[in-house]
Parts: C-alpha cells; structure tokens; sequence
C-alpha cells in the first residue's frame, strides 16, 4: 500500500487519505509516503455474489448499522473484556509469530451518540501515562496486563478516533487502538466479529512489523478490469471452491493446480495482476487468520468451515469494487488454506518473507508457465462447460468502465486521479506533527487521524 518517501521536509501526503482514513478502516495511520489511494486497508463494505453460481448465501454483518441501545457500561466492558480474551486464547499458534500480547491496545467505549463512557487498556507498559488507572484481575484472561482508565490524559485522541489505528501515540507508547459501541454495529464489542475484526486489524500492526518488501500501491482504478482478466479471476476462484470442496487429496491437487496456471497465465497477460498477489498476502493472510482462529465456531462470520464463503465464482453488481479490492480476502485466505491442506511447510515464514500465497503455491506443485494453456483449458472445461464465462466478462467489463472511483473522487490511480504525487505539507505542518509525536527518523514513519487532523487539517 505504502511507499516509504523519506525526504521529511518535503513530506507528501495523498490529500485523498484524509477523507479515506477518517472512515471504518484498517489504516487508521496514514504514512508519510506517496500513497495514491485513500483506502489503504479497508474492511470491505462490499456485499458477496448472491447469483445461483456463488457458495455464499449470506452476507456477512459488517454493513455499517445502528448499534442497539446499551447502558449498562460496566457489564458491556466486562462482557467485551471476556470475549476478546477468549480471541487472544483461540488465535495463539495460528500464525507463528503473531502474539497478540507483543501489542499494546487502547480500546475507548462508546455510548450509541458517540460519548466517552470508558477506556481500558490491555498489555499496556504504561497504563499510568493513560490517566488514572485501575488494575482489573487477569487471572482468567491470557493479558500481561489490564487496566481501566478513567480520566485518560489523551481524551481528545481517544474521542477522535474513527474505527482504528495501527499505530495510536497514546500514554507515550505506540498502541493499537480500536474503538468498542458507538452509533455503528460494526463496533459493537459483544458480537463474536468485534473480537474478529479486532484480532484482523492487529495482525495488520504486525505485518508492519514482521512483513519484509513492499505491499505495492492499492490501485484500485488502475486495475485489469479487462474481460479476459475478470474471466480468469472468477476461473481461478471456482478452482479454489473446487480444492475445498475436494474429497481426496488427488482431486484437490488437480484442482489447485488449474488455480495455480490460472494465476500464471493472468499474470502474464497483464502486469496489473500483481495486485492479486499482494492483496492476497496481505489482507488474505489477516481473513485466513480470522478463519483459523474461529476455527468451527460458527457464531463468527468466518470460520474454518467457510473458506468458501466469499470467493467471487460469479459477476455481481459491483465489479470494480469486488475485483480491485474485497475480493483478495476470500481468495488469499483461499490459497493459504490449500496450501495448509496440501500439507506445505513454513507458510507464514514465508509469506512474511516477502511471497505470495500464490507463488508459494505455484513452487509446491511445480507448474510452470509452459504447463499454463492446458490447465486452463481444463479449468474452463470443469468450470465453465457451457462457455458462458467469456461473454459475462465481456459485460462486466463495460460495466467497470462506467462505474465511479470505488472509494470516491479522489481515490488514486484511475483517470480522475491526481499524478500520484500527493500534496506536499509545509514546515510548519511538519513541525507539528513532530511535537504531536511523529517520527519522521522511524523505518516506518506514520501519522494518526487525530495527528493528521491537528497539524494538516
């Protein structure tokens, strides 16, 4: 998503994040880069292909809502606290390395108008610093540490924060902050998918951390919304539904060897596919966490019996916003899991090291580019007898090419875009970001919304 710029005094940022950053996203943090999308990491709001072709028949609820009436602010922290340190419990040895407890979390509750009612603080080095902290009993709970915060000395940043932030300055630590209640059901702490969604966005904290190379630029309009590109892409996810659904290990092979010259001939085809490969790594590794750890919970939207539920095997309403963004979850998450079923080794070392799912897949069963064109004909035979892929493809897309920026007027790389450039902050914004805690020296330089807010506007 980011490209690190580390020429300070002539810091560019993507006016578009501003908009972008202050809704429900993953990125609360926007970077002192050249971004060109104002949605770096986003939960997509997008709803799965209904049509008869689809393996999903409900939507997940992260549609924003309005969140039920609760008053009692004692027991909806207590019952927040014991659900998320269940999820602590559940996701630990998923994915080696990641342990939620490494992370400092700030989480403020809100009242359904958006007030402040209480802030607690888990594995916090500093609960002090946060304001009057009380200690609460962690004996059967997973945390180091927690603590509730009453009076909190940065009460305006805990009031401006919209959704979460990876990298919240809070009590002098770098915190991931996640807001619990307010006017949106997406946020309500007493679901299953509040831990999910929580657990979803620290693993992103941690891909900045553990994660080497670059995730690439998310560019969302500038995507191969080709008809031969958006056939292939709904191929290779029928491929995929067809390895999970594969009752023997030589079926499931057979298939995930048609997805893997799929990817070979799409990235061939077009350059722009290498989105597939990065969103996949990145946000698909975060679903696939989600999976894994709900594991045959069913009362969680994704969990181990559903890497299925949202892979794209049909041509919906929405092409650009499910083939340049929400579909990389369902069909990264897809990939990790065949490869775990297929019985490969060090999936997450590996991944961290900078591959994609897909190539790790790729390298596991040998395709080669030269084996492409008849596994791909072999797909469309399994998956497309009827050969009507092509001319729905062809009407998607004419369909992408009339539909607005995904994520609004000012989203990067489309032809309404700027050049990519950004727009260049002063001194004096600089120097304020400096005295509001930004770190223009650090590998990984980031600015919170309320940061951002304060100096830039």
């Amino acid at each position: 998503m980011f490209t690190k710029n580390t020429t300070a005094s002539a810091a560019l940022i993507a006016l578009a994040l501003a908009a972008g950053a202050c809704t429900t996203s993953d990125d609360g943090a926007s970077s002192i880069t050249s971004i060109t999308t104002s949605i770096a990491e986003t939960t997509p709001d997008t709803t799965p292909v209904t049509t008869p072709e689809t393996t999903s028949g409900t939507t997940p609820e992260t549609t924003p809502g309005t969140a039920p009436a609760r008053t009692d602010v004692d027991a909806i922290v207590a019952g927040a606290i014991e659900r998320i340190a269940a999820g602590y419990s559940a996701v630990e040895g998923v994915w080696a390395g990641f342990v939620p407890n490494d992370h400092p979390v700030v989480i403020p509750f809100r009242s359904t108008s958006g007030d402040l009612q209480a802030v607690i603080a888990i594995n916090h080095p500093d609960p002090d610093a946060l304001g009057d902290a009380a200690a609460l009993d962690t004996a059967s709970t997973p945390f180091a540490s927690l603590h509730r915060i009453e009076n909190p000395t940065d009460r305006t940043a805990l009031e401006q924060l919209e959704g979460f932030d990876f990298h919240a300055r809070l009590g002098g630590v770098d915190s991931f902050a996640m807001i619990a209640g307010g006017s949106d059901a997406f946020f309500d702490p007493l679901t299953a998918d509040y831990t999910s969604t929580l657990l979803h966005e620290m693993f992103h904290r941690y891909q900045d951390e553990a994660f080497e190379g670059s995730i690439g630029n998310q560019d969302v309009e500038g995507y191969a919304y080709t008809a031969e590109n958006l056939e292939l892409a709904v191929l290779e996810d029928r491929a995929l539904r067809d390895v999970l659904k594969a009752e023997s290990d030589t079926a499931r092979e057979a298939a995930a060897r048609r997805f893997a010259a799929i990817r070979l001939a799409r990235r061939a085809a077009d350059p722009r596919v290498v989105l597939d490969d990065d969103q996949e790594r990145y946000e698909g590794s975060a679903r696939f966490l989600e999976h894994r750890f709900a594991a045959d919970d069913t009362e969680f939207a994704y969990h181990g019996g559903n890497f299925d539920r949202e892979l794209t095997v049909s041509f919906g309403s929405q092409v650009k916003d499910i083939f340049g963004f929400g579909r990389f979850y369902a069909s990264g998450a897809a990939v990790l899991q065949t490869l775990d079923l297929l019985g490969v080794e060090s999936i997450a070392e590996r991944i961290e090291a900078d591959e994609s799912p897909a190539d790790i897949l790729i390298d596991h069963l040998g395709v080669e580019t030269g084996d492409a064109a008849a596994l791909v004909d072999e797909a469309r035979a399994n998956y497309d007898p009827r050969n009507e892929l092509a001319a729905a493809a062809s009407t998607a897309a004419e369909q992408a090419a009339d539909e607005p920026p995904v994520f609004g007027p000012d989203a990067g790389g489309g032809a309404d875009a700027d050049d990519g450039q950004g727009s260049e902050i002063t001194d004096d914004e600089i120097e304020c970001l400096e005295d509001q805690g930004v770190d223009f020296d650090a590998d990984n330089v980031t600015i919170s919304d309320a940061q951002f807010e304060a100096c830039v506007g």
